[in-house]
């Protein structure tokens, strides 16, 4: 398995030519963007590959999404997105690029490095505006603590250290 980012890195030619599988993984509107563009090149290079997409605007966006190909790997009575509570895994961001070639933040002058680790899924509100909303319906999930921890660990290990200019927010 291969890791690519593309909103950071271009698509890797001869990787999507030799795949069976390619995921999207789409947590907001602008990698859904950049996915659906990604799609028509890798459907020119692999038309013999599945793809699939997964998060928040995957569900969102499923029926527009198998228009163009994409599959759901699940049977009819299956939730599109599950709302159990589940054993969360800490991130394995090996593949992607350092944590320099992302945003960053420019504060009292200085250029901080940012990362970003997932605390939390889905949202007890029910604002009219949100696209949370329609995926988890009120529903509010906590990933573990060691979980959470582990992540940051992690994102400081590889590069994101307070000594680099690393601000950690516990919100």
């Amino acid at each position: 398995m291969t890791c690519v980012d593309l909103a950071v890195e271009p698509l890797r030619v001869g990787q999507v030519r030799e795949a069976e599988l390619i995921a999207f993984y789409l947590p907001m509107h602008t990698a859904t963007r950049l996915a659906v563009t990604a799609m028509e090149r890798v459907r020119g290079l692999n038309p013999e590959a599945r793809l699939c997409c997964y998060g928040l605007y995957a569900a969102m966006n499923e029926s527009y999404l198998r228009g163009l190909g994409v599959e759901w790997g699940r049977s009819p009575t299956c939730p599109i997105v599950s709302q159990e509570k589940q054993k969360f895994l800490a991130p394995d961001r090996s593949d992607l690029p350092p944590l320099e070639r992302y945003a960053h933040l420019h504060l009292n002058g200085a250029r901080q490095r940012v990362g970003y680790t997932e605390a939390s899924r889905g949202c007890k509100h029910l604002c009219r505006h949100c696209p949370v909303v329609p995926v988890y319906n009120g529903r509010f999930r906590i990933v573990q603590a060691e979980v959470v921890l582990e992540d940051i660990r992690r994102q400081v290990a590889a590069g994101g250290s307070p000594a680099h200019g690393v601000s950690v927010a516990y919100l």
